[in-house]
């Protein structure tokens, strides 16, 4: 998930609680002063929008580009989401596939990436584990449950992302829990 790179992480998270501030579900790269870090989170207080974004600070992210869907969580349910990026010079092709209602929706399908504040167009995530739950600074934390993560050094597709929202549903509706 380095540079202008190509990958998926899937994951199955459940927001328990709203948070103080815009913490990230999963993040990598360094906060820097450029453009070096790409996240996914849930904008707001109480929980909003998700968001895939790459910016300079988990923080206070006011310099980034993003994709912010129209798609907001409901606190206290289970969610499966595969956030997919292809390396695409300086804008890179993403989608955000999300269990709804039992369906597979690209929340991001049709949204353009846009720019907030004065960020680095071409993505370049610096050298940095990936981080569940908490931005670079270990400042904000995001109140989740995880019950899975999936990453990938390539683009999933659509097929590969069905097949394994499928697997995850049955596999949680096994246990009792009820995914979205």
């Amino acid at each position: 998930m380095q540079g202008n790179g190509t990958f998926t992480v899937a994951e199955v998270f459940r927001v328990n609680a709203t948070n103080y501030n815009q913490a990230p579900l999963w993040l990598t790269g360094t906060s820097a002063s450029t453009n070096t870090l790409v996240d996914f989170s849930y904008v707001g207080n109480p929980v909003g929008p998700l968001e895939l974004d790459w910016t300079n600070s988990a923080q206070f992210p006011t310099n980034k580009w993003k994709y912010l869907s129209a798609f907001t969580p409901t606190t206290g349910s289970w969610y499966f989401v595969a956030c997919t990026v292809k390396a695409n010079g300086a804008t890179p092709i993403a989608h955000m596939w999300t269990g709804i209602g039992g369906s597979l929706v690209d929340v991001i399908a049709g949204v353009s990436r846009t720019q907030t504040g004065t960020a680095t167009q071409t993505p370049n995530v610096g050298t940095s584990p990936l981080r569940l739950g908490g931005d670079s600074g270990n400042t904000h934390h995001t109140n989740a449950s995880y019950a899975g993560l999936f990453v990938y050094s390539r683009e999933l597709g659509r097929p590969e992302v069905e097949l394994m929202y499928r697997t995850v549903k049955a596999k949680m509706a096994a246990r009792g829990v009820t995914l979205q």
